[in-house]
This record gives structure tokens, sequence and C-alpha cells, in this order.
């Protein structure tokens, strides 16, 4: 296990700080390809993404509750769900959208994929696997 990630996961409540947040997107930034998908090759996600997508493609990295809060929050610590998101512009209404999961609120635990979309206007594609995501982003 990362000894950052745990000490991320240990601290994070609902209310997250700005460098709680900083760092588990930072941990999805770093976590290798190969440990999310064994036939990839073993460099950074965040490396790999920025290849898939090539320029002038723009990425934008955020931290989110992996679409998995329901907005009520009160204060009560919650064990959601931790991703660090990656949204990559292909075109003016094309995006990738990949999710990493990196914990829980309460606990730790190995990062891995959690969604991986393309979105075109209102429509939506899901893929199980990265490779699958490739191949969609290849074909346009």
């Amino acid at each position: 296990m990362n000894p950052l990630l745990v000490a991320v996961l240990a601290i994070l409540l609902p209310g997250q700080n700005r460098g709680v947040e900083k760092q588990a997107i930072e941990i999805a930034q770093r976590v290798s390809v190969r440990a999310l998908d064994k036939s990839l090759e073993d460099r950074p996600f965040a490396e790999w993404f920025a290849t898939l997508v090539g320029t002038p493609s723009t990425i934008t990295w955020r931290f989110t509750d992996c679409g998995e809060g329901d907005g009520a929050g009160g204060g009560a610590v919650r064990d959601l769900p931790m991703c660090g998101e990656a949204v990559a512009t292909l075109t003016r209404t094309r995006k990738a959208v990949v999710q990493i999961y990196v914990g829980r609120g309460t606990g730790p635990s190995d990062a891995a994929l959690w969604s991986a979309a393309i979105l075109d206007g209102n429509d939506v594609r899901f893929f199980k696997t990265l490779p699958e995501l490739a191949a969609a982003i290849r074909a346009k």
C-alpha cells in the first residue's frame, strides 16, 4: 500500500481540504496503468492518458466522490469512495472522462479504474477497460 495514500485517507472527512484533494489527485495521476489493467505498460496514468488524447487536447483534473454522493452531506462522516477524475477535451463536443478510485473517506485502498467514458453532446458511452476507451478515442 502506498504510504502517502494511507496518510491521505486516514485524515479525510466529508469536508475535505484542498491539500487532501490535491494529494488524492496526485495518487490517481501517478498510479501505473498496469495496476489498472494488466495488459498495459508500466507508466503513470497521467502520462499514458495525455499521450492517448494527444495535443491539442486539454486535461482537467479534479477530486470527486466517484459520483456516489447524494449531496446531503449534513456534516456526518460518510464512507464515500474517492476518485481522481481526468477530463480530456477531445473536440468542442466530445470529452473522455476517467475516474480512478483511490479509497474511501474512512480508509485506504489500492487504486483502481472506477469508470471510463466518452461524452459526445448528450451521448455517453461507458467502457469497462482502458484499452476499450483507448480504441474508441483512436477511432474518433
